[in-house]
């Protein structure tokens, strides 16, 4: 890797290739096949903890995370032409959030609201590109940042799941 990240996200490409972005206003390709990376065009905006999501074969979308305050801004990128573009933003401001894609809408889960004591996030948006818009969905359980998830299937008969592991940080 060209140099050192943390608190960025990690999209594995319907070209086989994986991208990782953040830690800045960086996109990174990696290509396992020949084991080279290579600088793509950058986000707007530098994004730290922010959460990221594949619809498609070729439309990596982004959203929260911080640099100077917490995010409600998002973007999506084209593979195919190497090009950023902004999206409608979120409800809610965060950083910290998972974001997981499932039945073609990008799903933000939880969060932090300032990452300044227990202001931890129990909220969930769906994003859907067909209207670019963010619907509100019902409140998880616990709050958690910092968690992961992962799409099970893309058979869109079966039911909506998403584990979130929460991680615990001593404060």
């Amino acid at each position: 890797m060209p140099q050192q990240r943390s608190e960025h996200a990690v999209v594995f490409g319907g070209n086989s290739k994986i991208y990782l972005i953040g830690d800045g206003n960086d996109l990174i390709e990696y290509d396992p096949n020949p084991d080279t990376y290579t600088i793509k065009a950058p986000m707007a905006q530098q994004r730290v903890g922010l959460a990221a999501g594949l619809i498609g074969d070729d439309v990596i979308y982004v959203a929260g995370g911080d640099k100077d305050g917490q995010y409600k801004t998002c973007e999506s990128y084209t593979i195919s032409k190497d090009k950023w573009t902004p999206i409608a933003p979120m409800n809610q401001g965060r950083r910290g959030a998972v974001g997981v894609v499932f039945g073609g809408h990008f799903y933000v889960f939880g969060g932090r609201e300032s990452g300044i004591g227990d202001d931890y996030l129990n909220i969930c948006e769906k994003y859907n590109p067909a209207d670019n818009k963010w619907y509100p969905l019902p409140p998880m359980p616990v709050a958690c940042w910092y968690a992961g998830a992962i799409e099970v299937t893309s058979d869109e008969s079966i039911d909506f799941s998403v584990v979130v592991i929460k991680l615990l940080f001593a404060d």
